[in-house]
């Protein structure tokens, strides 16, 4: 099993543990090899970094499961392992990610991105794990508590701006006092001393609800100070609030009110593109719960309830799915990769499958390797596109050369930005439409060496030009200027130094690290 973080490990650990009641054996390769991430795993599982798959470890499998966010993380000889490679999906769309042989999902996702159509990676709808049997816990112990509780689960970097978490905090603080019977608990996407975390966003909730406040807490109000199971804590409340977050659907299926506050003021970022969040959007408005945070307490103290159409639409299965991913794991592995047989691979649901996974004659190793590698090519090449740039890109140029690539894939692992900086040069007109898109454009521009273009880039007030800029000052030997790159390092420090979340690509924090070290040396 191939880990990732967050909610994928969440998923991924109910996973290992169903395989383990079966008396099987898992080992788990982890793609951030920390404690602190994989804290949801069994103690019974041994645990591995990522780089030390080797053939002896493809060798001891039968099959490889891995999350979808872990697919850009694999090594080549995940790709051309003789074994079935199953996925999980945790997310309630279909994005851009790598479905192996067969995508687990919750259910038969939505299209959510603009490319989805070339990623043919076959989904069966099957259920969360991480809402296993959740609606049949008992009532009976939490009711009293229940009554008097609301659940704030924290986006951690979501919004982005000071603006957006002043917004909230108020809003949060102002529930407190308009419900003063009632407690608000919030539960961090991270804590301030966690180190790994999803997207940047260095102000923490917390220290904003403190500023706000003035240092006097509500009395009402628990800022949860450990990393706490959610199922757990949506048990306890009765209505749960949140933003563009998939933890809605546990509220969902629990029955609880809820909740969802939008628009807080936030910034379009290059960390996560608010089209990425209109997307998840899509999903809740049958919920109800979509609210506009000036107008929560309209809202409150009952939140909204989905009705169970609604959940049917969310999850395929309801209950026992980590058993259920296990059976269809092991009835595709004896009934046919086990006999040297495939089945053929197409969009499914549970109770069905077994009907749709007929053998497929035609299907070889080498065909099934082919497929992945063609997949995976795409991958490598559109994600970046479909996560960071607004617009719609033209992917012709892309499409043309996954053949060439699949003959070779090795070197496409060795030069695996190639074809995606070739499509953004190539949609220059349109990248130069959106700010954080140019800033796409100028990398591209800077990493396939064209510096005459980022020279006479037109917005010269970016901090990913300054940035660019000073690169080449000093590295073009026709310009070698140690004063020039200086001016521009300041420039792009000004710019861009004091940002506490990444608004551009030239943001990164490697970024910052390279030009600190460039001008502590000029």
């Amino acid at each position: 099993m191939i880990s990732e973080k967050d909610a994928a490990n969440a998923s991924l650990a109910r996973i290992a543990n169903a395989f383990l009641q079966q008396n099987d054996f898992v080992r788990v390769y982890a793609t951030y090899y920390d404690p602190q991430v994989l804290q949801a795993f069994s103690d019974l599982i041994p645990r591995y970094p990522i780089h030390e798959i080797d053939e002896a470890a493809i060798e001891w499998c039968d099959i490889i499961f891995c999350s979808t966010l872990a697919s850009i993380h694999l090594p080549e000889i995940v790709f051309r392992a003789h074994k079935p490679i199953f996925t999980h999906n945790y997310l309630m769309n279909r994005q851009i990610n790598w479905g192996g042989d067969l995508c687990f999902a919750p259910s038969q996702a939505t299209v959510a991105s603009d490319y989805d159509e070339y990623l043919n990676y076959p989904y069966l709808g099957i259920g969360e794990p991480k809402y296993d049997e959740q609606e049949r816990v008992s009532q009976t112990v939490n009711n009293r508590t229940e009554e008097k509780r609301f659940l704030f689960v924290d986006s951690g970097h979501f919004p982005f701006s000071l603006e957006g978490k002043k917004a909230l905090a108020k809003t949060l603080l102002d529930i407190c006092e308009t419900y003063p019977d009632y407690e608000l608990e919030i539960k961090p996407r991270f804590l301030p001393e966690d180190h790994i975390i999803t997207h940047r966003n260095d102000i923490h909730l917390y220290d904003v609800i403190r500023k706000v406040a003035d240092g006097k807490i509500p009395k009402n109000l628990k800022m949860l100070n450990k990393h706490e199971d959610l199922r757990t804590l949506i048990d306890r409340c009765s209505v749960m609030i949140c933003l563009y977050t998939t933890a809605f659907v546990g509220a969902v299926v629990a029955g609880k009110g809820l909740i969802i506050l939008e628009n807080l003021p936030s910034e379009d970022v290059y960390d996560i593109r608010m089209k990425t969040y209109l997307r998840n959007r899509e999903n809740m408005v049958a919920s109800g719960a979509l609210t506009d945070y000036r107008q929560v307490h309209k809202r409150l103290p009952n939140g909204a309830k989905a009705e169970g159409s609604y959940l049917d639409f969310l999850l395929e299965e309801k209950d026992h799915v980590s058993d259920k991913i296990v059976e269809v794991c092991k009835y595709l592995w004896s009934n046919y990769y086990a006999k040297g047989t495939f089945p053929h691979m197409t969009d499914s649901v549970y109770r069905e499958y077994k009907n749709v996974y007929v053998q497929d004659p035609e299907m070889t190793w080498e065909t099934v390797i082919q497929k992945r590698c063609h997949d995976y090519i795409l991958l490598k090449s559109l994600i970046l596109i479909d996560f960071h740039v607004k617009s719609k890109l033209d992917i012709s140029c892309i499409l043309e050369s996954v053949e060439k690539y699949e003959k070779n894939f090795g070197l496409f692992l060795q030069n695996q930005t190639a074809l995606r900086d070739l499509c953004i040069i190539k949609n220059a007109d349109i990248m130069l439409k959106d700010r954080i898109d140019a800033g796409i454009l100028l990398n591209a521009y800077y990493l396939t060496g064209q510096f005459d273009a980022i020279r006479q880039f037109p917005l010269k007030d970016l901090g990913a030009y300054h940035l660019y800029r000073a690169f080449i000052a000093l590295e073009d030997p026709e310009e070698s200027d140690h004063r020039l790159a200086k001016e521009h390092l300041e420039a792009y420090c000004k710019i861009s130094g004091e940002r506490t979340y990444n608004l551009e690509i030239s943001d990164m924090p490697n970024n910052h690290a390279k030009a600190l070290a460039l001008l502590s040396q000029l």
